[in-house]
């Protein structure tokens, strides 16, 4: 048996009088509407202030919903709603509100206008409470129907149904991928069905006998009346856990709205076809306040900040006191209070698995013990957050209430070597954060979160081992270690090899250009350059440290056309034990395909490796402020024994712009075996990469068109043979010729692609799901399954 609990808030202040005239109904269903609302309670539901088109925002309101669904707007003062919201008497979609007798129904405008306030009744639920049953919950399967309306002279929203349900449940980010995501698979919005062939993959439409221009209360009821006739079912929430309402152009004025925790969201036109707008309104049903920052909706490192006029973008998530609320990384919070005074270590972003125990917060609470607590999170700028349009790989500080239903306001955007302090912490000493460092490899932040001092590191110098034979290692009067790196001795600079250091001007198309560096005394490839994506622009390796002997360094043009002089004056130079090897060989810039620069000394047997042990970076808990631009230390292979078969990757900065008078680091990755670029005997190039062209460089399958010309092939419909209806003389093969076989290429992917500043796999776009951006697909057509 289910159990109620009612809590009666009897309300005695009085409007100032209004007007008030008995309304006459059209017809039974105003009638009932009526006699209901002023019979029994109806439950009360909170719509947020809305954003008008022209940037104007309007009021929070208060609604009463109808067994029906049918939602009348209450003539009720701002402050008496605010008031009710924050001192948390009221909650949507819970609150049952009993109107007084005299209240009179305006169905011109769906609007009761009352002389009292009406009374509150929290209810407290059992199972299956049937004023409650709308209840949103954050997690589980959850259906979703859109519904295209046309008014009475037919004026639509823009978006046919199969447009409206590729942005909700299509392929790249739509609306389920994203929460999906978001929520690592704790929320799963499936297209809503039905017994009739009335809904299409989760999308119908619906014609209403009201013009646009009456207004979008007015229009809603329309809608729900007409979805009930046409469904049959007594309220539009039995077809699906949220509907989404797309209203023609010229019904209202404002972007979208929503309640809050229901399951009702409406949209003007095209908003309802726009990723940031349904995110947002369903962060509504699902209890989610607004995301402020000195005024609403500016905090913009979430969905719940301002919506943005793109279909499938932006890619982002919620917020930090959101994030908490939602639930979904549960398994990584970590709360700082009496009795966890301070973190001090890892915390990692809520794109990393959430489910792995035992590993670094993703969110921290600091629990004020008052109403409102603050929120901390690493905002890294990847994957399905890769479009965060505020604080992008910062460490984001935000203030809501402590529990339930709240706006939040953005406290502060923290980079290494910054901090934020809130005085006073529980009315006793400071709490600081301080970020150390980010690391956008590992999507973290080093952090250390205090309510007053933070802990030493150590206390003895053992403490501060490194495990590093050239470091000093101290402990300091501060409980700080240092490690000071040793520069004399074995750990000196290359003392038993060649430095060398090779500088790239890049020309006008950056990314045609790439380099080896063979080692022609064991047949390794010593070093290798990764993409390069900045035109006309600089870039260094640094000084590296090398075994003596003899090398060739192999530089490339995908184009064939070199780095100089057509499109841009690209150019190199290569310095070597001291030497500058372009003054003494012909470093030729308009090489075409192809050059080799080959200089060292002869080879010869060595007993020993060489010692060119790099001196490591003092480790400190306060970062430098920002990269310095020439390297403090020889960044150096890591040593193995002589002759070595697998370098080690180096480490990589961000290049300078050109020209440049101190370059900087140039990424070095992980090489192939020895030789693949060199044409010798030796060599496993083949003349072929040169005449034919790689798939990805001709695929169109980035285009619309040829995408979805792949899904019906991959379904087994083939439209090939067809013409383009852009033009009768050409064909759809001609148009997507590497989709339809009949291009002759080769199917190899690219070793590697650029993607947000680094080097990523084909292995690992599949992974991640990126093979439907335009660049992996050129880069990885067979891993993609372009072309086989």
């Amino acid at each position: 048996m289910n159990r109620y609990t009612f809590i009666l808030l009897v309300h005695t202040l009085s409007f100032p009088e209004v007007a008030l005239s008995n309304l006459d109904g059209d017809g039974n269903r105003k009638l009932a509407s009526r006699v209901e609302i002023t019979n029994r309670p109806c439950i009360g539901l909170l719509r947020p202030e809305t954003v008008n088109i022209g940037g104007k925002k309007g009021q929070s309101k208060m609604f009463c919903e109808t067994s029906n669904g049918e939602l009348y707007r209450l003539d009720l003062p701002e402050t008496w709603i605010k008031e009710q919201v924050e001192e948390q008497h009221f909650h949507s979609g819970i609150t049952q509100l009993m109107l007084p007798r005299d209240a009179m129904v305006d169905d011109t405008k769906c609007e009761i206008k009352m002389s009292s306030l009406p009374q509150m009744m929290n209810v407290q639920v059992g199972q299956d409470a049937p004023m409650q049953r709308h209840l949103q919950v954050s997690t589980g399967e959850r259906s979703l129907l859109v519904v295209r309306v046309k008014d009475n002279r037919g004026v639509s929203s823009t978006d046919t149904e199969w447009e409206l349900a590729d942005t909700l449940f299509g392929s790249g980010a739509s609306l389920q991928n994203q929460y999906r995501q978001c929520s690592h698979d704790k929320l799963n919005f499936y297209p809503a069905m039905a017994t009739s062939n009335m809904v299409n993959n989760g999308a119908t439409t619906v014609q209403v006998n009201v013009p646009a221009g009456a207004g979008d209360d007015v229009m809603v009821n329309a809608i729900t009346v007409e979805l009930n006739e046409k469904f049959g079912v007594n309220s539009p929430s039995q077809l699906a856990d949220h509907i989404l309402y797309c209203l023609p152009e010229g019904t209202m004025s404002g972007v979208a709205y929503a309640y809050l925790n229901h399951w009702l969201s409406v949209y003007n036109n095209e908003w309802c076809s726009k990723l940031s707008a349904q995110m947002h309104e369903l962060g509504h049903n699902l209890n989610l306040g607004h995301s402020n920052e000195d005024g609403e909706y500016e905090d913009m490192s979430g969905m719940m900040g301002y919506s943005f006029f793109e279909r499938k973008a932006p890619e982002m998530c919620f917020n930090a006191s959101k994030s908490w609320q939602l639930n979904w990384y549960s398994n990584r919070h970590f709360t700082i209070n009496e009795d966890n005074p301070f973190y001090v270590g890892e915390m990692v972003s809520i794109v990393e698995d959430p489910e792995v125990n035992g590993q670094p917060p993703m969110l921290i609470k600091l629990e004020t013990g008052s109403d409102e607590d603050f929120y901390v999170n690493f905002n890294a700028r990847a994957r399905f957050n890769s479009g965060t349009q505020e604080g992008g790989d910062n460490v984001l500080i935000v203030k809501a209430a402590s529990s339930g239903y709240s706006e939040s306001e953005l406290e502060a955007k923290l980079t290494p070597g910054t901090s934020f302090t809130i005085k006073k912490f529980r009315d006793g000493e400071d709490l600081t954060v301080q970020v150390f460092s980010t690391n956008e490899d590992s999507n973290s932040a080093n952090v250390a979160v205090c309510w007053g001092p933070c802990p030493p590191d150590c206390s003895s110098d053992v403490q501060c081992d490194d495990s590093h034979e050239c470091t000093t290692d101290i402990c300091s009067s501060e409980g700080l270690c240092t490690n000071t790196p040793i520069e004399s001795g074995a750990c000196g600079r290359c003392p038993n090899g060649s430095i060398f250091n090779a500088n790239i001007l890049t020309d006008r198309f950056p990314v045609e250009t790439s380099w080896k560096l063979f080692n022609k005394c064991t047949g390794d490839v010593e070093l290798e350059s990764e993409p390069y994506d900045r035109r006309e622009t600089e870039y260094s390796t640094g000084e590296i440290c090398l075994s003596k002997g003899k090398y060739d360094f192999v530089i490339e043009d995908s184009y064939g056309d070199g780095i100089c002089c057509g499109y841009g004056r690209g150019s190199y130079s290569l310095e070597y034990d001291g030497r500058s090897i372009c003054e003494e060989e012909d470093c030729n810039y308009e090489f075409g395909k192809l050059f080799t620069v080959t200089f060292g000394e002869e080879c010869y047997e060595q007993d020993d490796p060489i010692d060119n042990t790099s001196n490591p970076t003092v480790a400190t808990r306060s970062p430098v402020a920002s990269p310095s631009a020439n390297p403090t230390q020889w960044p150096t292979i890591t040593p193995t024994k002589y002759p070595s078969s697998l370098p080690t990757k180096l480490p990589s900065v961000q290049p300078s712009k050109s020209p440049s008078l101190s370059p900087s680091s140039i990424p070095i990755k992980l090489p192939s075996s020895y030789p693949s670029l060199l044409p010798t005997k030796s060599s496993t190039f083949s003349p072929q990469a040169i005449l034919t062209p790689k798939c990805g460089e001709i695929t169109r399958a980035s285009t619309k068109f040829c995408k979805s010309l792949k899904k019906d092939l991959d379904q087994g419909f083939s439209r090939c043979g067809e013409q383009h209806w852009s033009d009768p003389n050409e064909n759809i093969a001609s148009i997507c010729p590497v989709i339809c076989g009949v291009a002759d290429c080769l199917c190899v992917d690219d070793e590697f692609v650029i993607h947000k500043n680094k080097s990523r796999s084909c292995e690992w776009a599949l992974e991640k799901g990126k093979c439907s951006k335009s660049k992996f697909l050129r880069a990885c057509p067979k891993t993609c399954g372009i072309c086989k």
